[in-house]
């Protein structure tokens, strides 16, 4: 499992989603886990880039 803690420094936020995400993964079949990770590595990307996860535009 990729570690979350990445999207944010609030504790939390933080423990929000991870409550959310232990209750959701063990749902999910292997094709959507790997669409959920593929979709949290653009994100974390686009955080990095842009500081956010909004364009800047």
């Amino acid at each position: 499992m990729i570690s979350r803690l990445e999207i944010t420094q609030n504790n939390d936020v933080y423990n929000r989603y991870a409550w959310f995400e232990q209750r959701q993964y063990p749902t999910l079949s292997d094709k959507e886990l790997s669409i959920a990770n593929n979709l949290f590595e653009q994100w974390l990307l686009q955080i990095k880039q842009n500081e956010t996860l909004y364009s800047k535009n």
